[in-house]
C-alpha cells in the first residue's frame, strides 16, 4: 500500500510541475512549438511502450476517423489552448482550473446526459480538489 501512495504523490508533483515548467518555458518558445513538442514526446513515449509490451493495436475502417477526432480535440486542442491560457495567466491559477475539473465534468454530465449527481460524487470531487 506504501508503494500505491508513493506512486500517487509522485505522479501529483509531476503533474504539478507540469503547470511550472510551461509557464517557464512559455518565456523562451512560442505556444504551438510547445504544444507540438509536447505531443510529439509524450507520442514517442507510447509508441514505445507499446511496441515493448506487445500492446499495440492496429484501428479499423472508422475507428481511424474516431482516433484522429479525438486526438484532434482531446490532444491537439487541449495543448494549444492550454498553452495560450498560461500566457494570460499564471500556473498557479491554471492548476485550480484544472482541479476543479471533476467538478465541472459531474455538473455538464447532469445538465447534458441527466447523469445523477450523487453527495458522495460532489464530496470525492471536493477532497481531489483539496488534496
Amino acid at each position: 500500500m506504501a508503494k500505491s501512495y508513493t506512486m500517487l504523490i509522485f505522479c501529483v508533483f509531476v503533474w504539478a510541475l507540469n503547470y511550472i515548467a510551461r509557464q517557464f518555458l512559455l518565456q523562451v518558445f512560442p505556444p504551438l512549438f510547445l504544444s507540438a513538442f509536447s505531443l510529439t514526446v509524450v507520442s514517442c513515449v507510447f509508441l514505445v511502450w507499446a511496441f515493448f509490451t506487445k500492446s499495440a493495436v492496429k484501428p479499423a475502417g472508422k475507428e481511424w476517423l474516431l482516433l484522429l477526432a479525438s486526438a484532434g480535440i482531446g490532444l491537439i486542442a487541449n495543448q494549444i489552448l492550454l498553452f495560450q491560457g498560461l500566457r494570460h495567466t499564471s500556473a498557479t491559477n491554471a492548476s485550480l482550473i484544472f482541479t476543479l475539473s471533476p467538478l465541472m465534468t459531474a455538473g455538464l454530465a447532469a445538465a447534458f446526459l441527466k447523469e445523477k449527481v450523487t453527495w458522495r460524487m460532489i464530496l470525492a470531487a471536493w477532497r481531489r480538489r483539496w488534496a
